[in-house]
């Protein structure tokens, strides 16, 4: 005899009397218990029985002692073998308390969601997780108004999405987050390796939409390279309100992995006790490096310019230039299109461009294949400055020189895009002045 599949909701469950074995009522469904969330559908492995309602109790009741599912649940157990106590919830994974009305992510379709009902696979005497309901009709169903909903959507809207697409998004697709007293444990392997394959850009978006509990807790599922992506594409306020609920090692660890200029921004942002902190924990030479930019205006080039960049002597052939952009690549963001030519004090003597070295004969000087004129700004240099520059010549990348001509740091064009965007921005939105009466 084959076995009978039958999809039911959490919400069809709950209030459903529960008889003991002499067929005495006990109480009524509360909740359910899931053994092993990190399954992709996972069985139940309990249930647990409310008792009153102004002064209510509450038992946890094993999956082995439950004889039938359904209305009523019937135990294999009497009335008296129930300990009931005043703590609805244990350590127990809990489809009420950890994925009812909470925030999860839906990494398939990288979006956050919020679970209204959740889906049941029946199986025989078994009970799977397999979906959560997304939709509005799981806050109806569980309202109790489904029939009278549906029956007047029936009557005037009868081509309604609302009747025709159950909005489900399979359980192994939920990556669900540990918030509050809940310590939820984390999905398989599987769940985090999608929520890590989602770009880090749009997990920022995501974060946006999660409550701040949530957010911190969907931070700390993440390595340290996305988190320091995120929080490059988040804003000041966002950035801060994380930070504070983290440790003061993980905050070292994300601006570790943060550009220069980024994490001079952020630390900007900080109380000065914590960047002491933070500066104190960071490895040596990133340490120096971020307070000398910390030294500059956020303002002017020595503030955005990053430190990390690749300069090439102008001792080199055209083959030991490319074969120092091959060693150094994996330690810079990017290789820019203009490099840097140096003498042996790190003086700017040319720049040239990957596109020339390629193109040239690998045996001749560097010095060939160079512009000996290069544009350059110094480190006090505005803003405003630095754009004219940049725009007027062309260059996506320019050199940030002191006042011995010695190369501090570069500025690319997505750094200065950046910041000449957010200062027409608060221009824009900055209120107008209302004109004084005579």
């Amino acid at each position: 005899m084959s076995k009978v599949q039958v999809f039911v909701y959490f919400s069809d469950y709950v209030g459903k009397p529960v008889v003991d074995i002499d067929n005495r009522l006990v109480g009524k469904v509360f909740d359910l218990t899931i053994g092993k969330p990190e399954e992709n559908y996972p069985l139940a492995s309990g249930i647990t029985i409310k008792e009153g309602s102004l002064k209510a109790k509450f038992a946890k009741i094993s999956w082995d002692k439950i004889n039938t599912i359904g209305d009523p649940f019937r135990l294999k157990i009497k009335a008296s073998e129930i300990n009931f106590t005043l703590q609805p919830f244990n350590s127990e994974f809990s489809l009420r308390r950890d994925i009812l009305d909470q925030q999860v992510v839906d990494t398939f379709n990288q979006k956050v969601i919020r679970v209204n009902d959740i889906h049941l696979l029946r199986v025989d005497h078994e009970l799977r997780l397999a979906h959560v309901d997304i939709g509005l009709r799981g806050i109806v169903r569980r309202l109790g108004w489904e029939k009278l909903i549906d029956f007047w959507f029936k009557i005037f809207a009868p081509n309604s999405n609302y009747l025709k697409k159950e909005p489900l998004v399979s359980w192994k697709f939920v990556q669900t987050l540990s918030v509050g007293q809940t310590t939820t444990p984390l999905r398989s392997s599987l769940a985090r390796e999608q929520l890590l394959s989602i770009p880090a850009p749009d997990l920022g978006e995501m974060m946006l939409d999660l409550d701040l509990n949530v957010r911190v807790a969907l931070f700390r599922l993440l390595d340290a390279k996305t988190k320091a992506k995120i929080f490059e594409s988040l804003n000041v306020v966002n950035r801060v309100s994380i930070l504070e609920e983290l440790e003061t090692k993980e905050v070292v660890e994300i601006i570790e992995n943060m550009s220069p200029d980024e994490a001079t921004d952020l630390l900007e942002n900080l109380p000065k006790e914590l960047v002491n902190d933070v500066l104190n924990l960071m490895e040596g030479n990133r340490a120096k490096k971020l307070s000398t930019l910390l030294g500059y205006s956020s303002d002017s080039a020595g503030g955005i310019m990053t430190t990390e960049y690749i300069a090439l002597t102008d001792k080199f052939t055209v083959a030991q230039a490319l074969e120092k952009i091959k060693g150094k690549a994996k330690d810079v963001e990017f290789i820019p299109q203009y490099l840097c030519v140096v003498d042996d004090a790190n003086k700017l003597v040319g720049t040239t461009t990957l596109l020339r070295l390629i193109a040239a004969v690998p045996d001749i000087p560097i010095t060939s294949v160079m512009v000996s004129k290069p544009i350059f700004v110094h480190l006090d240099a505005s803003l405003r400055e630095v754009a004219y520059m940049m725009d007027k010549y062309q260059c996506s990348t320019i050199p940030v020189l002191d006042r011995n001509h010695i190369v501090q740091g570069i500025i690319t064009e997505d750094d200065i895009l950046g910041r000449v965007i957010a200062f027409a921005w608060r221009r824009k939105i900055r209120p107008k002045r209302k004109p004084k009466r005579l």
